[in-house]
C-alpha cells in the first residue's frame, strides 16, 4: 500500500474546504450532483468511503464508483493508464488520537488528544487497465424501490404526516411533514425532500441527539447553518444510495454565494457537517453504532516526555503528526 502523507487537522480542513469552494465558484454544488454509479467504494474490498470523501470522489468526474490506491491496483494485476498517472484523487482519513504524557519530577501522567489525519491518493476504475473482472456492477433494483426501502427501514422513525404546501421537521413533536407525492413532478423529488427532513429527525434526543439540531432556528425556512448542511449532505447520500438525482431547483447564484460565505469563514464547517451527515445516514440505514472505546489505562512512565501540562498548539500538532497509528483500512472514513 502506498505510504500516506500526513497533514495536521487544520491543513486537512483547509485543503478539503478549498476543493469544495473551487466547485462552488464554478457553480457546482457538490451535494446536489447526481451520483452516476452509486456510492463510492474501494474497488477490491467493496467497502464504502465515508464522510467528506464521498463528495470529493463523486465530484471527481468519473462514471464508476470503484476506487483504489496504486499499490492495490498493481497487487490485483492492473495498472494505471499512462495518461492518468498524474491525475489521482485524494481521500482523507481523520480520527481522534490519544496518548499519555508523563511529567517525571511530579510523577504526574495525563492524556492528551488531537486529530490524526492521513491522506491517500486513489484512482478510479476508469483510469486503469487490466481490471475488467473488477468492473463495478450497477444495482438492479429500481431507484424508487430503494428509496422506499430506506424510508420503511429507518429504526424508530418519526411520524410522517402530509402537509398541503410545506416540508419541515417539528422536533418537539418529532413529526416530519411533507406534501403528498402527487404534488411532485416525479416521485424521486418526493423522496429527496423526505430524505432531507428525515436527516433532521435523526438529530432528535431519542436518536443521535445532535447539538446542531437543538441550535437550529426555524424548520421549514432556509438557514445556512451546520444543521442545514448536515441535512443537505445526508439527503444527498441517501439519494445517491437509492440512485436518485438530488434536487437541483435551488442551485441559484444566491444559494451558492451564501454557502461560499459560510465555508470561507469556518474551514472545518463542511468536514464536520459531513461527519454528522454520515452518522445520520448510517442511522437511517440501520448501520450499528459502535460503542465508545473504554478509557485508556496509563502506560509505564517514560522519563522526559514532557515538563508541563499546557503544550502550545504548535507542539500539539507536532505530537499529533508524529503519532504512529495503523490506518491501513482505507475505508474506515
Amino acid at each position: 500500500m502506498a505510504e500516506p502523507s500526513k497533514l495536521s487537522a487544520r491543513d486537512a480542513y483547509e485543503t478539503i474546504t478549498r476543493r469544495i469552494l473551487e466547485l462552488l465558484d464554478k457553480g457546482v454544488v457538490p451535494w446536489r450532483q447526481p451520483w452516476r454509479s452509486g456510492w463510492p467504494h474501494n474497488l477490491f474490498s467493496k467497502r464504502d468511503y465515508r464522510g467528506i470523501n464521498v463528495f470529493l470522489l463523486v465530484n471527481a468526474g468519473f462514471g464508476s464508483a470503484g476506487w483504489a490506491t496504486a499499490n492495490q491496483i498493481r497487487k490485483h494485476g492492473g495498472r494505471i493508464r499512462v495518461d492518468q498517472l498524474e491525475r489521482p484523487s485524494r481521500v482523507f482519513f481523520m480520527r481522534p488520537n490519544q496518548w499519555w504524557v508523563w511529567n517525571e519530577p511530579q510523577h504526574i501522567g495525563w492524556q492528551e488528544e488531537g486529530i490524526l489525519c492521513k491522506v491517500y491518493e486513489v484512482w478510479n476504475w476508469e483510469q486503469t487497465e487490466g481490471l475488467d473482472d473488477h468492473a463495478p456492477k450497477p444495482s438492479q433494483t429500481k431507484p424508487v424501490e430503494l428509496a422506499e426501502q430506506l424510508v420503511n427501514g429507518m429504526p424508530c422513525p418519526p411520524a410522517i404526516k402530509r402537509h398541503p404546501r410545506h416540508a419541515c421537521y417539528y422536533p418537539r413533536e418529532d413529526v416530519v411533514a411533507v406534501p403528498p407525492d402527487s404534488q411532485f413532478q416525479q416521485r424521486e423529488e418526493y423522496y429527496c425532500t423526505l430524505f432531507h427532513e428525515l436527516i433532521h429527525a435523526t438529530g432528535h434526543e431519542s436518536r443521535l441527539e445532535r447539538a446542531s439540531l437543538r441550535q437550529f432556528k426555524q424548520f421549514g425556512d432556509h438557514d445556512y447553518s451546520q444543521e442545514e448542511l448536515v441535512a443537505e449532505l445526508g439527503a444527498a447520500m441517501l439519494c445517491g444510495l437509492a440512485g436518485i438525482a438530488p434536487k437541483t431547483i435551488e442551485n441559484s447564484a444566491a444559494y451558492i454565494q451564501s454557502w461560499l460565505r459560510v465555508l470561507k469563514n469556518e474551514k472545518s464547517f463542511v468536514v464536520r457537517a459531513s461527519g454528522f451527515a454520515q452518522k445520520a445516514c448510517d442511522y437511517i440505514r440501520g448501520v450499528p453504532v459502535l460503542p465508545p472505546a473504554p478509557p485508556a489505562k496509563p502506560p509505564p512512565r517514560t522519563p522526559g516526555l514532557a515538563s508541563r501540562l499546557d503544550p502550545t498548539s504548535d507542539e500539539l500538532e507536532q505530537r499529533i503528526s508524529a503519532e504512529a497509528l495503523d490506518m491501513d483500512d482505507l475505508n474506515g472514513g
